[in-house]
């Protein structure tokens, strides 16, 4: 009899330490990395636009080199250009990148959107040029 209360005892501790650890590798597997995007002005003489990404996630990140430039339309943003640079670029933690990128001509607002993953889900981050 005590026997078999000790099983069950045990048996729930190890659902609940299962769960537990299942729900914590769940949520922490699926948080957008960190990163932040900073507009640095144009390139004198090049008439490129240069953006600088930043790490702050505790893990590595991939910027695949995919981007678009988007202006602002009625109720939404509208690709204008969409474009993949020649290599995307591994951020390790606390690191940053910089990219060029032609920008519209005769645009007032425009924007740089960038993909970036960490671990499988994809994630885009957008830099707003107003």
């Amino acid at each position: 009899m005590r026997s078999c209360r000790i099983a069950i005892v045990v048996a729930l501790l190890v659902i609940v330490v299962s769960a537990a650890l299942a729900l914590v590798s769940f949520t922490l597997r699926f948080v957008p990395p960190q990163i932040s995007i900073r507009f640095g002005g144009y390139v004198q003489g090049s008439g490129l636009a240069l953006f600088t990404i930043s790490n702050a996630s505790p893990c590595a990140v991939v910027y695949s080199g995919r981007y678009r430039i988007q202006c602002p339309a009625i109720d939404r943003w509208m690709t204008l250009t969409q474009a993949c640079l020649p290599a995307g670029e591994i951020l390790l933690p606390g690191r940053c990148a910089d990219i060029k990128v032609i920008p519209p001509s005769g645009q007032n607002a425009w924007r740089v959107d960038l993909d970036v993953t960490r671990d499988r889900p994809l994630f885009r981050r957008r830099f707003w040029l107003n």
